[in-house]
């Protein structure tokens, strides 16, 4: 039996929706899907999408233990300071982020290219294996505020994961980087199998919110002082 058609996909968390909706679970070796504009293809290994930017892939069989993410993970929370927006797991080892991982979709995002659009609806996280991004907010129709870049080993896109609200930034890579997506449904399924580790993961998340919100009263503090 073929897959029904698939409609188009609009952004990274609309592709998910795609997949399980349409598609259920993908039986070949490997799956491909893109954000923008994306259309899907039905091929022997899988389902195809094809799209401008964004491109978000997942091997279907169990993730390498040499995936370099897991070694950027593993160096960030060794070396990071207490001030340090890194995810701080001390009690995780190789195989832990290796599994994390293998429940969500590994992201490539081009140089100059968007990973969250401002005002968004989605509940993912990104975790940041290599490159840089950039946050920004639109704070009027003329001006766009940037509030800071985000370095391998740590997470963005925590408010709306956490809150399920809108995204309340822009996230554009300034070089290009590989991310892992975690959505809603992915970290429910990692925490049904892994609980302790789920509740480190949210904690060290908990952390990382924190640090931001201490560093945005900090940055308040110095522009009216």
């Amino acid at each position: 039996m073929h897959p029904a058609k698939p409609r188009l996909a609009r952004t990274v968390a609309d592709a998910a929706s795609t997949k399980r909706k349409n598609h259920g679970p993908v039986t070949g070796p490997f799956f491909l899907f893109s954000a923008h504009k994306g259309i899907a293809l039905s091929t022997r290994e899988g389902i195809v999408f094809r799209a401008q930017s964004v491109i978000v892939h997942q091997s279907y069989d169990s993730m390498a233990d040499d995936d370099p993410a897991v070694a950027t993970f593993l160096r960030a929370a060794a070396d990071a300071s207490p001030d340090e927006e890194s995810l701080v797991l001390p009690r995780w080892q190789r195989a832990d982020w290796a599994t994390l991982f293998s429940h969500g979709q590994r992201v490539r995002v081009p140089r100059g290219n968007m990973l969250i659009r401002q005002n968004a609806v989605e509940r993912a996280l990104y975790f940041i294996g290599s490159g840089i991004l950039e946050v920004t907010s639109v704070v009027s129709y003329f001006r766009v505020s940037s509030i800071g870049w985000f370095h391998p080993g740590s997470v963005v896109g925590e408010l709306s994961f956490l809150d399920s609200k809108a995204r309340s930034a822009e996230i554009r890579a300034v070089a290009d980087s590989e991310l892992y997506r975690l959505d809603l449904q992915d970290y429910q399924a990692f925490s049904d199998a892994h609980p302790r580790e789920a509740c480190d993961l949210m904690f060290a998340i908990a952390r990382v919110v924190a640090l931001r919100f201490r560093n945005t009263l900090s940055n308040i503090e110095r522009s009216i002082g």
